[in-house]
């Protein structure tokens, strides 16, 4: 399975779970094929760096979920 199929598979499964994309090749990927995800890293990552990336992604979850 291609990538791009995971990600799309991912966003269609399960809509309100961040999706976050990690790659040594993430400014040569295109932005129509990302849409579905939350955020984008580019390889190396410092540990702060995923925490605060993961953590907003959660927060926005929560806030999308709360009435």
């Amino acid at each position: 399975v291609y990538k791009r199929q995971v990600l799309e598979r991912l966003s269609t499964l399960a809509p309100n779970v961040p999706i976050i994309i990690v790659s040594a090749l993430a400014r040569r990927l295109s932005d129509a094929r990302l849409s579905a995800a939350t955020s984008i890293l580019q390889k190396p990552v410092q540990e702060d760096k995923l925490i605060e990336t993961v953590r907003q992604a959660v927060l926005a979850t929560t806030m999308k979920k709360e009435p």
